[in-house]
């Protein structure tokens, strides 16, 4: 309550707070107070991430969240410091920036399309598709809605870092129009925990023969590579995903598709 109404947050930042609760809550139980939280509490939250399966990129990110909570609660006199004194914060860890290919993203969907994905593993591949072909965060899958998103045959992707929305024309991005409309003659909603998704998208990723473990963090990084290698500007690109350029550059991977086709370029201006 205290980070929705003295900072104001967007939804998406909220729904990312309310997950990481919420994951604190199934380890702890419903009732956390404040003379719980000790140095042997957090450790033993540590060593219960670890025991998930929780990769270390978001360990640190859980782990961070807790840490801002304390702050404030020992600011405010809910805490003593020596409650926590001597727990080490685990180290950031940079998360792999994995990407698909077109052909990869194309495999997803017709296997999605000719009905191979049922039940959450549908509602997955289909969330995972808007990501990849329109670039929206993982954040904004639960609040997704095709009567507040799609306006006058675009796109609206409301960007959480910048606040100003973009809207990416549907009659260009058809890939994208084509799973928007599958999720609403489906009146498919997202629902689940981004544990759960990247569950399946594990499953998905083995399923096309991906040699690492797809996450919701690769369609927005497959978003951008994808439009670098049809050659677009990163001016566009940062512009399309809501950041910007120098963000940008960190999304895009330097792929041997984009390689060949910056060669070719330089092959039609002469060489070097």
């Amino acid at each position: 309550d205290n980070i929705i109404h003295t900072n104001k947050k967007k939804p998406g930042t909220i729904a990312i707070w309310e997950s990481e609760i919420g994951t604190l809550k199934d380890f702890a139980g419903e009732s956390i107070n404040f003379a719980r939280i000790t140095t042997e509490f957090l450790n033993k939250y540590h060593r219960w991430l670890v025991e998930k399966n929780y990769k270390p990129t978001t360990i640190f990110k859980k782990l961070k969240k807790v840490r801002q909570i304390i702050r404030l609660a020992i600011e405010s006199g809910a805490m003593d410091k020596k409650q926590v004194a001597g727990f080490e914060m685990v180290r950031y860890v940079a998360p792999d920036t994995n990407c698909l290919t077109m052909d990869q993203v194309k495999h997803i969907a017709d296997n999605l399309y000719s009905g191979k994905y049922n039940g959450v593993r549908r509602l997955v591949a289909a969330y995972f598709l808007v990501e990849c072909y329109g670039g929206i965060r993982f954040s904004d899958w639960p609040k997704f809605k095709i009567e507040k998103l799609v306006d006058n045959e675009h796109f609206k992707v409301n960007t959480t870092k910048k606040g100003t929305p973009v809207y990416l024309d549907l009659s260009v991005f058809v890939s994208l129009a084509k799973v928007i409309r599958y999720i609403k003659s489906h009146g498919m909603a997202f629902n689940l925990s981004e544990k759960t998704a990247n569950d399946e998208l594990k499953v998905i990723g083995a399923g096309i023969g991906l040699d690492f473990e797809l996450t919701t963090h690769d369609g927005r990084r497959t978003f951008a590579t994808l439009l670098g290698e049809l050659g677009m500007t990163t001016r566009f690109i940062a512009d399309a995903m809501g950041v910007t350029e120098r963000t940008a550059i960190g999304y895009i991977k330097h792929t041997v598709r984009s390689m060949r086709n910056e060669m070719e370029d330089l092959r039609r201006r002469g060489g070097m």
